[in-house]
C-alpha cells in the first residue's frame, strides 16, 4: 500500500466519508465568502471533527508550521502531544513538510490517503487527512486546518512497509 497524494481533489476523489463532509464544509464557505478564513470555522461549525483536527499556522517570516491546535483523537493516534511544535522540530515530517508548503503556495485544499503511521509506533494503522488553507486579512494563507481518519491496516500490509 503506498500513499496517495491528490492536489485540489474533487469530492469524487475523497473517499472517506468523514473528510468528504468536511471538504464539502470548506466548500461552501469558499462559495459563500470568498477565501475561507479561521473565522468561518467556529466550534459549532467544527463540532463533529474536533477530535480529528489539527490547525497549524504558517509563520511568513520564517516559512515554519506551527502546530496551534490538535484533536484528542489525533494526540491519541499519534502518541504524542503536538500542541506547540514546529512541524520541522519533528521527526520524519519531511513529506508533510512538502505539503504544507505546496498548499501554502497554490491555496488549495489537498487530500493525502494510506499514509502509514509506522514512524509513530503504529504500523498496523495508516491515515488519510484533508489539508484545507485558511487565509489571513493580506488574502495569503495564514493557517492549515487539517482533518484526519484513521484506518486500521490490513495484518499483510503492515508488514510489508
Amino acid at each position: 500500500m503506498t500513499a496517495l497524494l491528490i492536489e485540489n481533489p474533487t469530492n469524487a476523489e475523497v473517499t472517506c466519508p468523514h473528510l468528504l463532509q468536511f471538504l464539502e464544509t470548506w466548500q461552501s464557505i469558499k462559495a459563500a465568502e470568498g477565501l475561507p478564513r479561521r473565522r468561518h470555522f467556529t466550534f459549532r461549525l467544527l463540532k463533529d471533527y474536533l477530535p480529528d483536527i489539527a490547525i497549524m499556522d504558517v509563520d511568513k517570516k520564517t516559512g515554519r508550521f506551527l502546530v496551534s491546535l490538535v484533536g484528542t483523537r489525533y494526540t491519541e493516534m499519534l502518541g504524542r502531544e503536538m500542541t506547540g511544535m514546529y512541524v520541522d522540530e519533528m521527526p520524519h515530517t519531511e513529506e508533510m513538510l512538502k505539503r504544507c508548503q505546496r498548499l501554502v503556495e497554490m491555496g488549495q485544499p489537498y487530500f493525502a490517503t494510506r499514509n502509514p503511521l509506522n514512524w509513530a509506533g503504529k504500523d498496523y494503522k495508516s491515515y488519510s487527512t484533508l489539508g484545507v488553507p485558511l487565509y489571513g486579512d493580506d488574502e495569503t494563507v495564514s493557517k492549515i486546518l487539517f482533518c484526519v481518519s484513521f484506518e486500521t491496516m490490513p495484518h499483510s500490509v503492515s508488514h510489508a512497509l
